[in-house]
C-alpha cells in the first residue's frame, strides 16, 4: 500500500494492483493539506498539516473515509516516521527552533504522547529523521544519532 497527500485529499492505493487495467485506488478527505503522512498496517493514514501554525494532527480510516482530529502539541510542517514496531511514531517539528524528538503511541488513528528527546536544542536535528535498519537508532541529516528506546544522543555521523 502507498499514500500521496494532496490540498484536502490523500490517494492510497493498493501497489499490487499497479500496472493492471484498473489499478486499486482510493480518494480519501482530510480537511488540511498534507505536508507529510504516514500509513500505517492498521489501515489509518496520519496527516501532518502544511499551515496554520499549531494544528491538530489529522487521522483518516481508509476503509470507510472517516477524518478523526486528535488535538496535539503539532507545528505545521512537521516530518515524521512510522517506528519499525508500527505503532508509534517520531516527530520533528520543521518549522520550528530549536527542533526537537517527541514520539507518539498511534491506534485507531488517535495519538498519544508517549516521550520527549532530553535535549532541546543542543543537537541540531536539520528538519528530518530516519530509523535505522534494525530500528534502533534515529537519524538525521545533519549526521547526528539517537537511540530509538530513549532518544538519547549516540553520536555524529555514525
Amino acid at each position: 500500500m502507498a499514500t500521496v497527500g494532496h490540498d484536502a485529499l490523500v490517494t492510497h492505493v493498493d501497489l499490487a494492483t499497479v500496472g493492471t487495467a484498473a489499478p486499486a485506488k482510493r480518494l480519501l478527505n482530510v480537511s488540511a493539506a498534507a505536508f507529510d503522512l504516514l500509513l500505517d498496517a492498521s489501515g489509518w493514514v496520519y496527516v501532518f498539516p502544511t499551515a496554520d501554525q499549531w494544528v491538530d494532527l489529522h487521522a483518516v480510516e481508509v476503509a470507510t473515509n472517516t477524518e478523526r482530529l486528535t488535538p496535539m502539541s503539532l507545528y505545521e510542517r512537521t516530518v515524521a516516521k512510522l517506528a519499525p514496531s508500527g505503532d508509534a511514531f517520531v516527530k520533528v517539528d520543521t518549522a520550528l527552533s530549536p527542533q526537537n524528538l517527541e514520539r507518539y503511541q498511534i491506534a485507531g488513528g488517535a495519538a498519544t504522547h508517549a516521550q520527549t528527546m532530553p535535549y532541546w536544542g543542543d543537537y541540531p536535528l536539520c528538519g528530518g529523521l530516519w530509523f535505522g535498519e534494525d530500528g534502533t537508532t534515529i537519524y538525521t541529516p545533519c549526521g547526528n544519532t539517537f537511540h530509538a528506546s530513549d532518544m538519547r544522543y549516540a553520536g555524529c555521523c555514525r
